[in-house]
């Protein structure tokens, strides 16, 4: 099982040529060899480019991407070669956009719909679409819960989720058992940590935290990743608040070494 780094967790130090130089190699030097590519907004041929070179002249591999949908869906055949001069094999869609309501089922079951069709025209490129969760598609509309609708209309051959395991935490699942349950539907893994600050005397607060440095049982969680032999598992950290990001992510990825 190998160990990427989503790139979303760096946004605000990929915003120019020179950044994404300095922060690449910075990441690469931690040891990171693979990463997702996340938090560049829309993708042009002007950043792929960049990307491409530097990730390139670096020895890093881009396994996955985020990709808006509505992007995806109105300038296919451009994210098609997006992808192809990346040489990456996953697209991920990040969240359930605009103009989808999140509070209606027959969106939900309108966007897989969408979601089916896009990973069946990706098929024939070597592309595989893979869907992102967070936690309003476990907010129950009535008595259904939207991942449901997600789980039980995708076309598994084509398209598959990427679950993240800070969102599945924090929606009140047990992570594991939601990957166990839906192992042959899942290629890649957003690991997180989730700790609580102590907001005032009444109020806690989940916060995002470096691998192994909150409450979840990443030791277990991590063993058993391993044991069902996933290809990936990549590392984010939504946010540092405050803290050097290199330090976290550098903590995350020597966590997980020792496991």
């Amino acid at each position: 099982m190998k160990v990427a780094l989503q790139l979303y967790s760096l946004r605000d130090y990929i915003k120019t040529e020179d950044d994404i130089r300095t922060t690449l190699t910075q990441v690469k030097a931690i040891g990171y060899d693979i990463v997702q590519l996340s938090g560049i907004g829309k993708f042009t041929q002007e950043k792929v480019d960049v990307f491409d070179k530097i990730t390139k002249e670096l020895g890093l591999e881009i396994i996955a991407t985020h990709v808006d949908f509505n992007q995806l869906r109105d300038d296919f055949d451009q994210i098609v070669k997006y992808h192809q001069q990346l040489g990456v094999t996953y697209i991920g869609i990040g969240s359930m956009p605009d103009p989808y309501d999140r509070r209606n089922l027959t969106h939900y079951q309108d966007f897989v719909f969408e979601m089916n069709k896009m990973a069946k025209k990706l098929h024939p490129f070597g592309l595989k679409l893979v869907y992102h969760n967070h936690a309003f598609e476990f907010a129950k509309i009535g008595t259904f819960l939207p991942m449901d609708i997600i789980t039980q209309n995708m076309v598994k051959t084509n398209l598959s989720l990427e679950p993240d395991l800070y969102w599945l935490q924090f929606a009140g699942l047990n992570p594991l058992e939601f990957v166990k349950k839906h192992k042959d539907s899942i290629d890649i893994i957003h690991i997180k940590d989730m700790k609580i600050k102590q907001h005032d005397q009444w109020v806690s607060v989940p916060q995002f935290a470096s691998i192994g440095d909150g409450n979840m049982d990443y030791q277990h969680i991590i063993k058993e990743l391993k044991n069902m032999d996933f290809p990936y598992i990549i590392v984010e950290q939504d946010d540092f608040y405050g803290a050097d990001p290199l330090v976290e992510i550098i903590n995350s990825l020597k966590f997980i070494q020792k496991i």
